[in-house]
């Protein structure tokens, strides 16, 4: 079925702001987009306190799928989709009786679409990689390799397993960044991290690490990016060290016009915890980075950092400040260059046009 003929819903288990390109790429697409969240990320622009919300946001339909038993969800869901895409988290035990409800009651297709890989062997995790198998007309996942693993080791059919590549939406970030220009500071090193300000992602080693710089000479400043409990720690801590005026927070950026100010007085990112989604956008932006040697990741970030290269600190050692010394010897045209080899590889091969290729494959190999 040509998808421009295909009404589409997609339930994500939280709506994230980095998405809406993706999402508006898609309904350009397809006959209509309906994006029906389960959670939603602090601070989107949209009244969550009416329990049942409809609002566009640029192409694509909103509406508050929280209750499934809401008469109008049902009504809407009836009478529209030809398709669900289901994000595919495997510790998601909502997952499967939804695919069920969609396919059995609802009489859609359903996709799931998501990582389709994890480091947890637990129980649930194996029986949703089983169910992967069994019950969605088809998978979507992220990386090639992925697909090869769920073929080989799990005995998914290849015919029903496509690759959608995590995007980003390169164009704007490009666009936006033209028009402002080079504005890094010859004088100082700047770094940036973008993110959840919470425990457990190792933030204040940041800030201890800015200091240490400093110390020795060498004139350096950090962006934070995003909000969350560890904050006020963190601003405690850059006081109690003497650099409050090196550590500047901005609180949640999600608009890419006002990311691209930011992120064009910074010289590499530093992604000391979980890393996830700031490493492809800090590519985007064309920002080299500085990632930690223990902390979890998986695809397509490894294969991003693997191929753009970057650098490494040693966790046990407590190495940050040697590694972003380190770092600093290339010089600023060296950083610089660093950067457009990280923004090349993503612009070529991680941006939101490709994801969306992906996806209409599978949706129209239904």
């Amino acid at each position: 079925m040509n998808i421009k003929d295909m009404e589409i819903y997609h339930v994500p288990n939280v709506l994230w702001h980095y998405r809406v390109p993706t999402y508006n790429n898609l309904a350009k697409r397809c006959k209509s987009l309906k994006v029906g969240y389960i959670e939603i990320e602090e601070n989107f622009n949209v009244d969550t306190n009416d329990g049942w919300v409809e609002e566009r946001v640029g192409g694509f339909q909103l509406f508050d799928w929280k209750v499934i038993f809401n008469l109008a969800t049902i009504k809407s869901l009836f009478t529209g989709s030809d398709c669900f895409l289901l994000e595919w988290n495997l510790r998601n035990i909502f997952l499967i009786p939804v695919t069920f409800f969609a396919m059995y009651v609802l009489r859609k297709r359903v996709v799931w679409w998501g990582h389709g890989e994890s480091k947890n062997t637990s129980l649930l995790t194996k029986l949703t990689f089983w169910a992967g198998r069994k019950i969605p007309n088809c998978v979507v996942v992220y990386m090639d390799e992925t697909k090869g693993a769920l073929i080989k080791r799990h005995n998914y059919l290849e015919k029903e397993v496509y690759v959608a590549r995590n995007g980003v939406d390169t164009a704007n970030i490009d666009k936006y960044m033209a028009n402002i220009g080079g504005q890094r500071n010859d004088k100082e090193w700047v770094s940036l991290y973008s993110g959840r300000l919470n425990p457990g992602r190792d933030l204040d080693r940041i800030v201890r690490a800015i200091y240490e710089l400093n110390e020795r000479g060498i004139s350096c400043r950090h962006v934070f990016i995003g909000d969350g409990e560890e904050r006020e720690n963190l601003q405690a801590l850059a006081k109690e060290l003497n650099v409050e005026n090196k550590i500047q927070f901005y609180g949640a950026v999600h608009k890419i016009e006002e990311l691209s100010k930011i992120y064009a007085q910074v010289d590499y990112v530093i992604i000391p915890g979980w890393l996830g989604l700031a490493l492809t956008q800090s590519y985007a932006f064309g920002k080299p980075a500085i990632i930690c040697d223990e902390k979890e990741m998986h695809n397509p970030e490894i294969r991003v950092y693997s191929d753009a290269a970057g650098w490494k600190y040693v966790y046990k050692n407590d190495s940050l400040a040697v590694t972003m010394q380190g770092g600093m010897r290339l010089g600023k045209e060296g950083v610089r260059r660093m950067g457009e080899v990280g923004h090349s590889i993503i612009a070529q091969g991680y941006s939101t046009e490709i994801m969306v290729d992906g996806l209409q494959s599978a949706i129209e190999g239904l």
